[in-house]
């Protein structure tokens, strides 16, 4: 079985709709129940598989790569997207006081719940030397936002898959207010610093160890990557009776779940 981890702000919403067009069976999971860090665990699964039918692919913010499935083979591959934390949490910020306007910057810094959320969505804890160790123990896909055209390239052929493409989605639209780095003072800074400090160790492996491993590993080939740059420029996006699809099972599977 395939996952995708999918953590906030860092082009999931992107990758759901090219995976919905890749793939016949994957399968968006909705938020099934309140409060954070819920998951969906091996039961979840069974009864998904018992009243909606048996997939190959599931994707959400509440999968993870935490719950033993071995009732499910144990081949099981995982994919997720970072992003710079700093730029990722205050994406975040901005998402959240764009949706929930009782919501100020300095509120959502106060507390824990923005706090290293890269490690604990892949992990289940917010340490980078935990989440560090559960990913090189398993057969894990971590792409980079700030590489976005590449990462989709890369996990393609990690996948062997071809001709995947994507269309941005769930881009907050220009007229919409949002804060940046340069309108926040330097202890808001800071403190979005501290609040991701093990999220940026995460990043840095990432980045300077991990990606390019895989990179070498898969054999980039930087004339097939332009070509296929060509290629994705001209896709129109995923269908619309695909994400349709795709909602109504996610309302039946909330409601058997719930």
């Amino acid at each position: 079985m395939k996952f995708f981890v999918h953590i906030e702000k860092a082009g999931g919403t992107s990758l759901h709709h090219c995976l919905l067009n890749s793939f016949s069976d994957y399968t968006i999971l909705p938020p099934v129940r309140r409060g954070y860090g819920k998951r969906y665990e091996i039961d979840d699964f069974k009864k998904i598989e018992r009243f909606v039918g048996k997939a190959t692919f599931y994707g959400g913010h509440q999968v993870s790569s935490i719950p033993n499935l071995s009732d499910f083979g144990d081949n099981h591959q995982y994919i997720t997207f970072i992003r710079n934390p700093v730029e990722r949490c205050l994406s975040h910020i901005n998402w959240l006081m764009h949706t929930r306007n009782d919501y100020t910057i300095d509120e959502l810094l106060k507390g824990d719940r923005l706090d290293n959320i890269m490690c604990f969505r892949i992990s289940g804890k917010k340490s980078f030397v935990d989440t560090k160790e559960h990913i090189l123990n398993r057969q894990y896909f971590v792409g980079i936002m700030e590489r976005f055209d590449e990462s989709i390239f890369l996990l393609s052929h990690w996948l062997g898959v071809n001709n995947m493409h994507y269309k941005k989605a769930n881009v907050l639209r220009k007229e919409q207010k949002q804060l940046k780095t340069e309108d926040l003072t330097e202890q808001q800074i800071q403190r979005l610093k501290e609040k991701n400090e093990e999220d940026i160790k995460l990043y840095k492996f990432v980045l300077d160890n991990l990606y390019p491993m895989v990179k070498s590993k898969l054999l980039f080939d930087k004339q097939k990557f332009e070509t296929w740059k060509m290629e994705n420029q001209a896709f129109k996006g995923v269908g619309r009776w695909l994400v349709l699809k795709n909602k109504l099972r996610g309302k039946i599977i909330k409601k058997i779940i719930s």
